[in-house]
């Protein structure tokens, strides 16, 4: 009885203030407009955080930064420098505001927001590796390329610029007795010299035509490799595989 009463009370304070026009009624098809656009500009925003931080993978990738890690504490340093920050900030501020648009709906504001904010990051970043691995940021180089720049401003374009004078990525293309020469992509022919204090962190077993990152500082077309690493998953994506016969290498004496 006393809920009834309840009711009642709440029910005839709600029609009053609307007749006294202190609450405005809105008509259903405002709060449809609304979830519909909210679901569109969450799937937007997740898109352009998928792509910005498959984007951000490939360009790792590509000029060879992603794999340079395994050569140590400097190696490290020179990694983190070498992140294109403005780039991540961007990404992290749309998945902010994804986040904040999915706690909207019921079944994410039932989670804590920690677990919420880490399933969007992971999707995020899961995603963008993946995508980051398909040809399709491959296939934007090339019409870029051909075709002028895309709606991006050319961003494409600088991807191949080095952000660090000692992270160099290429194909071998022959050995010398204390190393092996470099061709990198813009066909530049360097001396890699490899001595015993150069890192092998997964072993020495090169062969020409092999798509190698080199970690070392460059002087006069000569890199004295403080590390070296095969990146044989990237071979067929990264560079041009005609060439002569493989030849085996089995590390400086």
């Amino acid at each position: 009885m006393n809920n009834q009463n309840n009711n009642s009370s709440i029910n005839a304070t709600v029609m009053q203030a609307v007749q006294s026009g202190m609450i405005k009624m809105r008509p259903k098809w405002h709060f449809i407009l609304r979830a519909a656009l909210a679901i569109i500009g969450s799937i937007v925003l997740a898109l352009f955080a998928l792509y910005l931080a498959s984007f951000i993978f490939f360009m790792l990738l590509r000029t060879g930064a992603w794999f340079i890690p395994a050569f140590g504490f400097h190696a490290i340093v020179v990694f983190l420098i070498s992140l294109p920050w403005l780039l991540i900030l961007l990404t992290a501020l749309f998945v902010i505001i994804l986040e904040v648009l999915v706690r909207r709906y019921s079944f994410a504001y039932r989670w804590p927001l920690l677990y919420s904010a880490i399933a969007i990051i992971l999707i995020v970043l899961i995603g963008g590796f993946a995508v980051a691995k398909t040809p399709i940021h491959k296939h934007l180089i090339e019409y870029d390329q051909g075709n002028g720049p895309l709606c991006c401003g050319g961003v494409y374009r600088d991807m191949d610029r080095p952000r660090s004078n000692d992270i160099h990525i290429g194909m071998i293309i022959e050995f010398t007795e204390d190393g092996f020469r470099l061709q990198d992509r813009s066909q530049e022919n360097l001396r890699v010299v490899v001595s015993k204090k150069t890192r092998l962190p997964y072993g020495s077993d090169y062969s020409v035509k092999n798509v190698v990152v080199v970690f070392g500082p460059l002087h006069d077309n000569i890199i004295d490799a403080l590390g070296v690493r095969r990146i044989e998953e990237m071979e067929p994506f990264l560079m041009d595989q005609s060439g002569p016969p493989p030849v085996l290498y089995q590390g400086a004496e």
